[in-house]
């Protein structure tokens, strides 16, 4: 194989993304992937794209998810254009309901500083609430509107992402595990049955860790679970997010429930306890559920970090490296961002993001989970 200009190692959300886009860029692009691609955190997650629900106080972790969530139609319109497959991008809005009065008074706390951070959101009487959305539970507290949430289909994302990648001219290879790198003259690449080179490298390898970087990567696995069930009247609108868990309606016809976080190690699976505890939280919710078939159960492994923040940008050591690494549960929240800054540093411009928040350097060297 010819030397490229950009080897992305993984091929999830994050990796296809800055695949995409730098191969629109006119760079020679090859991504590599130890299984499928799209098949491990970007094929097991939920879609959705809720910025406001994954910080849990102001600051750059918050800014960030923000501007990802702000280029997410422009960027989807972008993927679905050059791959010709649609993804199911949806603005539907997220319910955060409360079960009793101290869950509303934590819900309180974090509207306070995100309504001074200018996101839209709406306290709405659960009476109102629930002729909105008769699914909702009848024992409810409070519920909050925000209208600027949004979902897409992950799995039809990173099928998408793959298309439209090939078409600008990446070379994606899946099946193709990178057993170590070697930052010497050049970056090479060493699989079982080669030796690649690159000018440089992104690294965006999920919850695996890769061999031959400038320092260990400080990623750990998080199992979650989830299950899907048919739809059942009257339809469900919007996501709906609680203490317990959430609930996401597919414009497919079924209803995603989630999730747990589980310290299982590699070990993928679904279990009875997993399976209980995300019924009961979903079903706390919206108890009509409880006779919707069950159409689907499966488990994922998140990448995380350790300080639940994702790891984003070049090496100090050595800048040729990219990481695009803990993204936890935010990937595919992340992607058009995430896309746009690898992109743009894979063309040796500077990066228009303030990135220190969040690059490697901020773990001890050789710091583990």
């Amino acid at each position: 194989m010819r030397p490229v200009d950009l080897a992305v190692v993984g091929g999830g959300v994050l990796g296809l993304a800055i695949a995409h886009r730098a191969a629109r860029e006119g760079l020679a692009v090859a991504v590599f992937e130890r299984d499928a691609l799209g098949a491990a955190a970007s094929w097991a997650a939920a879609g959705m794209l809720c910025a406001a629900a994954e910080a849990d106080k102001p600051g750059p972790f918050f800014d960030l998810l923000r501007s990802a969530a702000r280029r997410y139609g422009d960027w989807v319109a972008e993927v679905e254009a050059d791959g010709g497959l649609a993804v199911d991008y949806v603005r539907c809005g997220t319910w955060v309901v409360a079960r009793t009065q101290k869950e509303a008074a934590r819900v309180e706390d974090r509207i306070r500083w995100q309504t001074a951070a200018g996101v839209r959101l709406e306290r709405i009487e659960v009476a109102e609430a629930r002729r909105l959305e008769p699914l909702l539970a009848e024992d409810l507290v409070a519920t909050w509107l925000y209208p600027d949430d949004h979902q897409v289909d992950n799995r039809r994302l990173v099928r998408a992402l793959a298309a439209a990648a090939a078409r600008v001219g990446a070379r994606l290879l899946a099946s193709a595990a990178v057993e170590r790198v070697e930052l010497g003259e050049d970056v090479a690449l060493h699989l079982p049955d080669r030796r690649v080179t690159a000018r440089r490298i992104v690294v965006a390898t999920g919850a695996w860790p890769l061999r031959g970087l400038p320092r260990p990567l400080p990623v750990r696995p998080v199992r979650g679970q989830l299950l899907a069930v048919e739809r059942v009247p009257p339809a469900l609108h919007r996501i709906v997010v609680g203490s317990a868990g959430y609930l996401v309606p597919r414009p497919d016809g079924r209803v995603l429930l989630g999730t747990t976080v589980e310290e299982a190690g590699y070990r993928l699976g679904v279990t009875p306890t997993g399976l209980a505890t995300i019924l009961r939280g979903a079903l706390s919710l919206a108890p009509a559920l409880a006779d919707a078939p069950v159409v689907e159960t499966w488990s994922g492994l998140r990448p995380g970090s350790p300080d639940g923040r994702p790891i984003l940008g070049p090496d100090p050591s050595d800048p040729r490296v990219f990481y695009a690494a803990g993204a936890f549960r935010n990937g595919i929240l992340l992607a058009p961002l995430v896309a746009e800054l690898g992109a743009t540093w894979a063309a040796e411009r500077p990066v228009p993001l303030d990135l220190e928040p969040f690059r490697i350097e901020r773990f001890a060297s050789g710091s583990t989970p």
